[in-house]
């Protein structure tokens, strides 16, 4: 196992780029995949969760290769997949899994999803259900992997509503709902990512947007187009926050994704007091919106952080915890429940690793408090969740201090980079194998 620990780093001014979105990736592999014709997919994510998309659809025919950074993809369109020959491995990766669920539901084939031990530990009945609902047919082990999948289910689609704020589970019933006998309408909370309804745009699949509804049309038979995918927000989030922390003259962050439906961190750090430049760009190639983001050194202030910003959020919660962490006074992170069930539950696993550096912090049902102070030299653990490593690293380089974290390889499922990233800002770390 790769463990890294934090030196002395003396940081005044830089530039960074992050790699491409990792949403988007998954999506674009998915909708070229069935898509008609050919598509290249510029900036793609090349990490592990993005590439066990890539390798589902090459087992089931679709010819995809990947050229300096771009995929290739010649669509199957949307009758044109095989059954798979083995089990269908989407690694550590639930985006790569729900979206499948939704898809494979409609196939006339059988299939079978399975993953890593993290992945089989998360909940899979918040899109199995909904999908059961219209006309999927999908056995679990008590609702988590693997998921044994019937092909030549009838989709009804009709209404149905999926009762959670949740990106994955709607584009999974949306992408069942292409292969329905009646028009779906899909049902939904709202605030969560629209990049699903975005990309159906620039490809031209006819749907409708309600208030808190869409109406997807079956058979959606669209031509491919390329896709440019922006800089991940969340991956520029870390160094955001390093900006904000040890950055006085300004960390750069190039051409990133600033769709609203992600950018709430920015709000919730400036609350706290943290100076945030964007400089938005006018790149017509991108169908979402981009900028360059600048951080500075920033005085913070705790305060408490709640309400529909705090799921705009959530795959950022460890680097507002780290900003807490930092602030003078105390911070109240509410409302972020869903953390219980992402890669680890990051609430414990967050203010596990915070009083472990020195911080006092507590956890309850739907979130923590923090209050802010100076970290101490730690030996932490990454468990086995990418956000909750980095996050921490970034944590010792701008505070000088000694911070040991176990288990880095699983970075790799998201930002493979992110040590080179660190070395060219001249961060002092150091990495070894145990």
């Amino acid at each position: 196992m790769l463990s890294c620990i934090t030196q002395t780093s003396s940081l005044r001014q830089g530039e960074v780029v992050v790699p491409g979105d990792k949403s988007i990736s998954h999506r674009a592999v998915i909708f070229s995949s069935i898509g008609e014709g050919t598509s290249i997919v510029h900036n793609y994510l090349q990490s592990e969760d993005v590439a066990a998309t890539i390798e589902a659809f090459r087992e089931m025919g679709v010819n995809i290769r990947a050229d300096q950074g771009t995929l290739i993809i010649n669509g199957s369109g949307l009758l044109g997949l095989k059954k798979p020959g083995k089990p269908l491995y989407c690694g550590n990766s639930g985006t790569t899994c729900r979206l499948l669920a939704g898809l494979l539901s409609a196939q006339t084939f059988d299939s079978i999803l399975t993953g890593d031990n993290s992945l089989s530990a998360r909940p899979m009945l918040r899109v199995i259900n909904p999908l059961i609902e219209i006309g999927a047919l999908i056995e679990s082990s008590n609702g988590f992997l693997p998921l044994v999948i019937k092909g030549s289910q009838k989709i009804i689609g009709l209404e149905v509503d999926i009762k959670v704020s949740s990106a994955q589970v709607f584009t999974a019933v949306v992408l069942a709902s292409f292969y329905a006998i009646n028009q779906t309408k899909v049902i939904h909370a709202g605030n969560f990512r629209d990049h699903t309804q975005k990309l159906m745009t620039h490809l031209g699949i006819n749907h409708h947007e309600g208030g808190h509804y869409c109406e997807i049309y079956p058979k959606p038979n669209f031509k491919n187009k390329d896709i440019y995918i922006p800089s991940d927000f969340s991956s520029a989030a870390f160094f955001i926050l390093l900006g904000i922390l040890a950055f006085k003259d300004g960390l750069r962050i190039k051409n990133v994704l600033i769709n609203p439906s992600r950018t709430g961190l920015l709000s919730l750090l400036e609350r706290m007091g943290a100076r945030i430049e964007v400089s938005p760009n006018t790149d017509k190639d991108n169908h979402e919106e981009t900028a360059d983001i600048i951080a500075f050194k920033s005085e913070l202030t705790g305060t408490l952080l709640q309400g529909d910003l705090m799921q705009n959020a959530i795959d950022e919660i460890p680097v507002l915890a780290i900003a807490a962490a930092f602030a003078s006074g105390e911070t109240v992170i509410k409302d972020v429940e869903e953390l219980r069930v992402k890669e680890s539950d990051r609430i414990t696993s967050v203010v596990d690793n915070l009083t472990r550096c020195g911080i006092e912090c507590s956890e309850f049902s739907n979130g923590m408090t923090i209050r802010g102070g100076k970290l101490i030299d730690a030996k932490l653990n990454s468990y086995d969740d990418h956000r909750v490593a980095m996050a921490f690293i970034i944590a010792g380089i701008a505070s000088n201090r000694s911070i040991e974290m176990s288990d880095c390889s699983i970075i790799d499922t998201s930002f493979p980079d992110f040590f080179k990233v660190l070395e060219n800002l001249s961060c002092n770390f150091k990495l070894a194998n145990y």
